[in-house]
């Protein structure tokens, strides 16, 4: 028997999150597509293909399961362009504020503005793991686990970091959530948080 996993569902009970989330995740309900196309009990039938932005990340591509993801996120550890560990089953949110130093003047309404720098990506990523023939995601729980005890820095491969991130820029796993499990016994929602490092260099002379 096919356990059918309403990931929007899923999506809406932990975050409140009501929209059409991506990768890996289409309603059911859409109109046009076909029941054997639609999410939720994995049965495709095509492959998708690897399409890249213009910075040469990949857009959409296809899964182990011949989902289609779109926007997936990829971290690696050494290989900037490896595709190490995909993320499953995610939504990501960017968000950075400039370093402003403000300065109030006599007699001048406002301030003045003295911009330092850009400030740290922050990245949130949200998403949901989905257990093999029924059962709670020990397994993929405990990879996604390793990976936060790491203690490095990361290479992040996704369409929408290429173009906020520079090209030396990695990012750090600052921290892992695992919300309260609702509806579905062989999923587990989880939550990262991630910043925006650039490595330096030392030189002595």
């Amino acid at each position: 028997m096919i356990n059918t996993i309403d990931l929007q569902k899923i999506f809406k009970d932990t975050w409140g999150y009501v929209g059409l989330p991506f990768p890996e995740i289409m309603v059911k309900t859409i109109v046009g597509i076909p029941q054997r196309y639609r999410a939720g009990n994995y049965k495709f039938d095509y492959q998708y293909a690897h399409i890249y932005s213009q910075q040469g990340v990949s857009i959409r591509t296809g899964s182990e399961k011949n989902i289609e993801i779109f926007m997936p996120i990829w971290l690696s550890e050494m290989d900037r362009d490896a595709m190490q560990y995909l993320l499953p089953n995610t939504t990501m949110s960017l968000m950075s504020k400039k370093n402003i130093v403000t300065t109030t003047l006599v007699n001048r309404d406002g301030t003045v503005k003295e911009e330092i720098s850009l400030g740290d990506w922050e990245i949130d990523i949200k998403g949901v793991l989905v257990g093999k023939d029924n059962f709670y995601p020990d397994e993929e729980k405990q990879t996604l686990v390793n990976w936060y005890k790491k203690k490095r820095t990361f290479n992040i491969q996704n369409a929408r970091t290429a173009v906020c991130l520079g090209e030396n820029e990695k990012i750090v796993i600052t921290e892992l959530r695992f919300p309260e499990i609702r509806g579905f016994e062989n999923t587990q929602p989880y939550e990262l948080k991630l910043l925006s490092d650039v490595e330096f260099s030392l030189y002595i002379n």
